[in-house]
């Protein structure tokens, strides 16, 4: 079955119809607009406000400082952005041989801690009783206040533990430590 020709005509004239159309409205809002801006503004009759003085103008600031160029042979990105380019970079190690690596420094192992100042103190047992002082067991020996073992000094002694003094400083034991 054959279509009628017309209509394809129809079609193909209305297809190329519409964007000249289109394109000719678009030119005449651009002349239209381009003629209303070369049109000279209106002046109005106010006056002219009053003049103003002048100011006085202040330097521009300088510019900063450049860099400056470095002086000395080249650093390593500046020999690759001036490398020849007939050199292969096998060539180039070979005239350039990487640098050895540092030593490694002697590992000095860090100084043993200084005791501790409760070292070989053990609190066994506290003796109260209401009509004596209070006395402590250390290292198997029976204290009172005053007392010494292992040159620690027995400052107090509490129903759960005994302050002790050595070298100026103190700390308390307490049972069960």
């Amino acid at each position: 079955m054959r279509r009628a020709k017309g209509f394809e005509w129809i079609l193909l004239a209305a297809v190329l119809v519409v964007p000249a159309i289109m394109f000719a409205r678009w030119k005449a809002e651009l002349k239209s607009s381009a003629a209303a801006a070369t049109k000279p503004a209106r002046v109005s009759a106010a006056p002219m406000p009053a003049p103003v003085a002048p100011r006085k103008l202040e330097p521009a600031p300088k510019p900063p400082e450049p860099a400056p160029i470095p002086v000395g042979p080249p650093s390593e990105p500046v020999l690759l952005a001036m490398r020849d380019p007939m050199v292969s970079p096998i060539d180039r190690i070979a005239m350039n041989p990487p640098k050895a690596p540092a030593p490694e420094p002697e590992f000095i192992p860090p100084p043993p801690p200084p005791p501790r100042i409760d070292a070989g103190i053990r609190l066994e047992g506290v003796i109260t009783a209401e009509d004596q002082a209070r006395r402590a067991i250390v290292n198997g020996t029976v204290l009172e206040v005053g007392g010494t073992v292992k040159g620690a000094k027995v400052l107090r002694i509490d129903a759960d533990g005994v302050l002790f003094g050595k070298g100026g400083k103190s700390f308390k034991k307490r049972l069960g430590d």
